[in-house]
């Protein structure tokens, strides 16, 4: 079908990876891609990268255990395909770093996004709820004097939530 630097991109390839796209693409499009996509992995070889094969095994259980009746994939697979997702990200990242982002430019976001970062004005509100009069008369008067703290008044005494 193709090749890169060598390597075979294959029919049987090509084929599965359009029974795996939800849409339809026409298959000029997906071999061009699969051509990135080897061109890539081969980068990421000549880089030394590997993927941590921990991450692969957390990541691999996880997708199984929460969907594992639709994946087709046995394990193996699976850490197949996600350690050339993992390779391709890193490649990604190393060949095409975001770029700095100045002071300047920091400010002028922050003052065009002030509203997203302001934090609303709050009110604690704490009672002490006790069955009589006569007993909040006491608490308040312990409170009042200072020799008790609100929190262990509340724990003490409140039949609320706050007592518990």
């Amino acid at each position: 079908m193709a090749r890169v630097n060598g390597e075979a991109i294959t029919l049987r390839e090509l084929r599965e990876r359009l029974d795996d796209l939800p849409d339809q693409r026409p298959p000029e499009q997906v071999l061009r891609e699969l051509i990135k996509e080897h061109l890539l992995l081969q980068k990421a070889r000549e880089m030394g990268l590997h993927p941590p094969h921990s991450i692969l095994d957390l990541m691999a259980e996880e997708i199984q255990g929460k969907a594992p009746s639709q994946s087709d994939l046995s394990k193996r697979e699976l850490e197949d395909r996600l350690a050339k997702l993992w390779l391709l990200g890193k490649v990604a990242e190393k060949l095409c770093p975001p770029p700095p982002i100045t002071d300047t430019e920091a400010r002028r976001y922050y003052q065009s996004h002030k509203g997203e970062y302001k934090i609303p004005e709050r009110v604690i509100a704490r009672q002490i709820v006790v069955a009589s009069e006569e007993k909040a008369r006491e608490v308040l008067k312990a409170l009042e004097s200072k020799k008790a703290r609100f929190q262990d008044m509340a724990k003490r005494y409140s039949i609320g939530p706050e007592g518990e």
